[in-house]
């Protein structure tokens, strides 16, 4: 961790280098403490990549804290983000919920937050079911079909 905190990149107001040394640190150890480290682009990558590590969506529930929003140089919207802690959670949950094809249980799209998130998340569940009253839970009729 050390090494990481070494790290100077004086181009960028965001260390890219020392977020991905943390990022690394953080996968390799398990270690969701690193992930409050890295802006909130990454933040939640961060977490869901533990989350599946470990088999537990719950260390979504883990955020606790999202650096200030990050502006690049040149305006580059691209790299510059603003998430709040609830959306850095649903996309953590959301992105476990898509990488583990084995999750059969809609609970998890319950404890997402943003709408849009959500009904992503019981799609997800409903094609790995091939269960098309999943369907009946999005609040955004119309839009998937399978």
């Amino acid at each position: 961790i050390s090494i990481c905190e070494n790290i100077k990149d004086p181009k960028y107001p965001v260390n890219l280098e020392r977020e991905s040394c943390y990022f690394k640190v953080a996968r390799a150890k398990n270690d969701v403490t690193l992930c409050n480290k890295i802006s909130p682009g990454g933040m939640d990558e961060c977490y869901t990549v533990i989350a599946i590590n470990l088999k537990d969506p719950f260390v979504c529930d883990k955020v606790t804290d999202v650096l200030e929003s990050t502006q690049f140089p040149d305006d580059d919207s691209r790299l510059s983000a603003t998430y709040t802690l609830e959306e850095i959670k649903d996309r953590c949950l959301l992105n476990y919920i898509g990488s583990v094809s084995t999750e059969k249980e809609t609970n998890i799209c319950e404890k997402i937050k943003n709408i849009r998130f959500k009904d992503d998340c019981y799609f997800i569940v409903a094609e790995q079911n091939e269960d098309v009253s999943i369907c009946k839970k999005l609040a955004i009729r119309g839009i998937y079909l399978l």
